[in-house]
């Protein structure tokens, strides 16, 4: 009899705004600092971090908190999560994310909304923190699942928002497109 001992997960959703000042706002913060900050980001541009929302990413906070609630009540996590902060990323082409975890600061979820998702413009992938994994399975099995996968790859779109815990191992593939891809990171805490 085989008993699943430890899991994990990944909660997508969507918020059905207009991103079009959005944007604006994303390039005009980069215009005031085009320099940005290095964290995991490798050619791409990574904005300060910002605690309070702004009228422009209200509502999709709004959105992202109450599926954070909802992950909190299956999890029967008895703290209350508030957002600790956020940043906004631009990958132009060949930029990518190193692989990291957001862990740390007590942070509990974190995620990411896409706001500019090109054909080919970087998968989010998330890391099995299980070291022998891909030695023991990749090309000894006959296909992949939940006990033997080493890897889960995401394909971002534009509006859609990806959750998952902060300990996480997570990278971002080279965006191939030469348009560059946008998006929102943030951190939740308790």
């Amino acid at each position: 009899m085989i008993n699943n001992i430890f899991s994990t997960f990944i909660y997508s959703g969507k918020c059905d705004v207009n991103l079009n000042t959005f944007k604006k706002h994303i390039l005009d913060t980069k215009k005031k600092n085009t320099k940005g900050r290095a964290i995991s980001n490798k050619g791409g541009w990574q904005s300060q971090f910002f605690v309070e929302t702004y009228k422009y990413n209200e509502e999709i906070f709004k959105t992202i908190t109450k599926s954070v609630s909802e992950i909190m009540k299956v999890l029967k996590f008895n703290k209350d999560l508030k957002l600790q902060g956020y940043w906004y990323n631009i990958n132009k082409k060949c930029s990518f994310n190193k692989p990291h975890a957001h862990c740390g600061n007590n942070e509990v979820i974190s995620g990411v909304f896409y706001i500019k998702t090109p054909k080919n413009c970087g998968n989010l992938v998330f890391n099995k923190d299980d070291l022998l994994s891909s030695l023991a399975y990749n090309n000894n099995t006959d296909g992949y699942n939940e006990y033997t996968s080493s890897n889960y790859s995401v394909v971002p779109k534009e509006k859609c928002f990806i959750l998952f815990p902060s300990s996480l191992r997570h990278y971002v593939e080279p965006n191939l497109n030469n348009q560059e891809r946008i998006s929102i990171s943030f951190n939740y805490v308790f």
